[in-house]
């Protein structure tokens, strides 16, 4: 090949590492006129989008959302295009054991997705070692902060501090950041605002045709 193209400069290591060649990154985008914020009521919930299989790390999430304590504890939704049913028995047995409350939700719409996004206080993800991840883009599309680990492609994308946070893959640390954002909704709000002007700038389709 001429040319050989990665999503992320985690996978342009990666695939340089294995395959001794000199990959570039060319970013993907996400629609920013679906992905929008709609001005909805927030509610006391978290959402977390991706198939129901095992790397998407949503087991991670209801162990982190247990750390919350009870009367803070937010719903954690959960939006997926596909469900392995073991996981799905598996997460929902984990979810009953911690007392999590956790609503798997599947087959929805585009639109419906947009306005899950509007309507979680914060997006949470923790797939494990994401090649890129166009979540977080989605959540920021559409004003709602992102809490994610620090792995993967998820690095490249979110301002930590600024359009939310990034933590190791503990538990307790990961609680902590969704806390903190659920207790401060204009810090919440002020976050969603740049993670919509960081998409605008940086993540639209348009910018990665340029970059293409």
């Amino acid at each position: 090949a001429r040319r050989i193209l990665v999503n992320s400069a985690y996978m342009q290591k990666a695939v340089a590492h294995i395959y001794g060649v000199e990959p570039h990154v060319s970013y993907h985008g996400t629609d920013a006129e679906l992905f929008r914020p709609l001005s909805l009521e927030k509610q006391h919930s978290v959402l977390s989008v991706g198939s129901l299989t095992p790397l998407k790390g949503f087991d991670f999430l209801i162990e982190a959302i247990a750390k919350i304590p009870q009367p803070q504890r937010p719903i954690l939704n959960i939006a997926s295009n596909f469900q392995n049913p073991p996981e799905r028995d598996y997460l929902l047995s984990l979810a009953e054991k911690l007392s999590v409350k956790t609503n798997l939700l599947g087959s929805i719409s585009d639109q419906s997705l947009v306005e899950l996004y509007n309507r979680a206080s914060v997006a949470v993800y923790a797939p494990i070692r994401e090649p890129f991840g166009l979540v977080p883009l989605e959540s920021m599309a559409c004003e709602t902060p992102v809490v994610a680990v620090a792995e993967g492609g998820i690095q490249e994308t979110i301002l930590d501090g600024q359009t939310g946070y990034l933590t190791e893959r503990d538990p307790a640390a990961f609680a902590g950041a969704v806390q903190s954002l659920l207790a401060d909704p204009v810090r919440a709000a002020e976050m969603g605002k740049t993670g919509r002007k960081q998409v605008l700038k940086l993540w639209t389709w348009e910018a990665a045709i340029q970059r293409l």
